[in-house]
């Protein structure tokens, strides 16, 4: 074991073996941890058999992908041919949304506008939310001035919400109708619609040298565009961690968040006030954790999950 700007380097299989003594409730991000570009990681299913079946542990899996909902990321396990995760496991950011404003917005936000995927549309629905537009709907749209000037004042009146995820149809249609939305003011001065996002993602590893947009790059967009600030609900966010407290009675001290994200997984747990586990196997290299300019320490290092 070396120190590395405060972070404990786990390099064998006995540091490995304390972790999993020393903590009883594991928050797990998914991408690039467990999988990544669709492969599951080297002994993944084990570690996850190991710490769910074997050990008992608390486990709940966070992930910042808002396309699927927890039904369909049960699918997603089954196809690794791991079919001991259920949906009250997993808590990802199309969930995580829809249970921020069930919690907080349920008696001031009826009608959401969508940009996502049909897990996001399908959680927000679950919670009791409406989607009068399905994000496919505007998926072909064409935008230009004379259009936008001559959406009804009574189509944007009709919403009181907008949420953002990552959408593989966005395009300028999109991005203008819920700026606009975002722009609408009462008599007083105030927004109107209130706008919140999964994530702020910048981007997903497809290949170790191919990047592609994550939400955080269609977040940006209409938030420029509408000169008004978005909430993050997803991971950086604490209220995943708090929430779960809450209704599990869990321990922090004895509560440890992985994943291979500094400004997501990492800085969840410090928000969040627990442990943190960094993996190498996703977005962020070990110089970027080393280097002088990073302020975002994990308490541990390794290899891979299944290190």
């Amino acid at each position: 074991m070396s120190q590395i700007q405060h972070s404990l380097i786990v390099d064998n299989k006995e540091n490995a073996s304390n972790i999993l003594d020393n903590y009883d409730t594991f928050l797990i991000d998914c991408d690039g941890v467990l999988w990544t570009a669709g492969e599951l990681l080297h002994n993944t299913k084990e570690i996850l058999h190991e710490l769910i079946c074997k050990r008992k542990k608390n486990v709940f899996f966070i992930t910042n992908n808002s396309t699927k909902s927890r039904v369909q990321y049960v699918e997603k396990f089954k196809k690794y041919d791991i079919d001991f995760v259920t949906p009250d496991m997993i808590h990802c950011s199309a969930s995580i949304a829809a249970s921020y404003l069930k919690e907080t917005h349920s008696q001031t936000i009826d009608n959401v506008y969508v940009i996502g995927e049909d897990g996001l549309v399908d959680e927000l629905k679950n919670a009791g939310f409406k989607v009068p537009i399905h994000p496919k709907e505007h998926s072909d749209k064409k935008m230009d001035e004379i259009v936008m000037k001559n959406i009804p004042e009574s189509d944007l009146q009709s919403f009181q919400g907008v949420v953002i995820g990552w959408d593989r149809s966005f395009n300028f249609y999109k991005c203008c109708y819920a700026s606009l939305l975002l722009q609408q003011l009462d008599k007083e001065g105030k927004h109107t619609v209130k706008g919140f996002a999964t994530n702020r993602d910048k981007f997903d590893k497809v290949t170790p040298t191919r990047m592609i947009p994550g939400a955080g790059a269609m977040v940006s967009s209409v938030e420029d565009g509408a000169s008004t600030p978005l909430l993050t609900l997803g991971k950086p966010n604490p209220f995943i961690i708090d929430q779960l407290c809450k209704q599990h009675q869990l321990d922090r001290k004895k509560m440890v968040m992985i994943g291979d994200r500094l400004d997501t997984d990492i800085l969840l747990g410090i928000n969040g006030n627990v442990d943190t586990l960094m993996v190498l196997s996703g977005v962020t290299p070990l110089s970027t954790a080393q280097s002088n300019e990073n302020k975002i320490n994990p308490t541990f290092i390794i290899e891979t999950l299944g290190s």
